[in-house]
């Protein structure tokens, strides 16, 4: 069975962050450009936060933040959110990320969400940036492995509740196995790129992991509600029909109550004529009888 984040052993971690470079290579899309993402991606692990690092106060450049974040929707979802990066100014970038840097993580998180285009999954590269490698960046690869155990079809809402509970859970798995946090988010983005290679759907096997389900395909919740929803049209149906029967019968008999009806005056003229025709008959012989 595929490793779960809560359960994986040392030895599978460190297995699967081998394969790291070729699911960031597989995930580059063709045509890329200016920069493939693995180019992108190996710049914002190493050089970034070095040259972060390397300024006083920390900070980061309107083009530094354009790069990481054409980074980040490379290696993800592609959103079109770089022209809201382009609408930032360059005094507002280094002033703003000069005091989201210089505070504790939580502060930082929420200062970094005032820069246009930058959300919380965004102001996570931002952070990692700048924190690595103690901060994972919020890939859904990696979410969902960590926070819905390899569940590739569980929903993302991208808000900051999620990702802080994504990131308490890193840092407990980074504990239990003295690894770095963003190592623990690569391993995530390694299992998941590869189930969406592979094209399977539940997890089986570290080298045939589950792979994300097309949108709108059944979850085994969305069959439950379905089958449910399904129940009540039929009881509904068969309501209707239940009453559409009653109406029927209804005027079924209203139909032979009122045939009945219609047929009584001839019944009681046909009486009434063979009546007439008895005391006719009765008359003439009592009175042959009597001659």
């Amino acid at each position: 069975m595929t490793p779960l984040a809560s359960t994986i052993t040392s030895a599978e971690f460190t297995q699967l962050l081998t394969r790291y470079a070729n699911a960031v290579i597989a995930a580059t899309r063709p045509n890329a450009k200016p920069e493939p993402v693995a180019t992108l991606d190996s710049w914002r692990r190493t050089e970034l936060p070095a040259t972060i690092a390397s300024r006083s106060p920390p900070h980061m450049t309107k083009a530094e933040l354009y790069r990481l974040v054409d980074c980040k929707l490379k290696r993800g979802k592609n959103r079109p959110i770089l022209r809201l990066i382009e609408g930032n100014a360059e005094d507002f970038v280094v002033s703003t990320t000069t005091a989201a840097f210089a505070g504790d993580i939580r502060t930082s998180f929420a200062t970094l969400l005032a820069l246009r285009g930058v959300g919380p999954a965004t102001a996570s590269y931002l952070l990692a940036a700048h924190r690595f490698p103690h901060v994972p960046v919020f890939s859904d690869e990696a979410f969902r492995w960590v926070v819905h155990d390899a569940d590739w079809m569980a929903k993302i809402r991208y808000d900051a509740n999620e990702y802080w509970d994504f990131y308490e859970k890193v840092q407990k798995i980074a504990a239990r196995l003295e690894v770095d946090e963003e190592d623990v988010e690569r391993v995530g983005f390694v299992l998941g790129r590869e189930a969406l290679e592979n094209g399977n759907g539940k997890t089986t096997s570290s080298s045939a992991v589950a792979a994300p389900v097309a949108d709108g395909a059944p979850t085994a919740a969305g069959k439950k509600r379905k089958s449910a929803a399904e129940t009540r049209e039929h009881e509904d149906e068969f309501a209707a029909n239940k009453v559409k029967a009653g109406g029927n019968t209804k005027r079924q008999r209203s139909k032979k109550t009122a045939t009945t009806t219609d047929l009584q005056p001839e019944v009681s003229a046909a009486s009434t004529t063979r009546s007439s025709s008895s005391r006719v008959l009765r008359s003439r012989k009592t009175a042959g009888n009597g001659a």
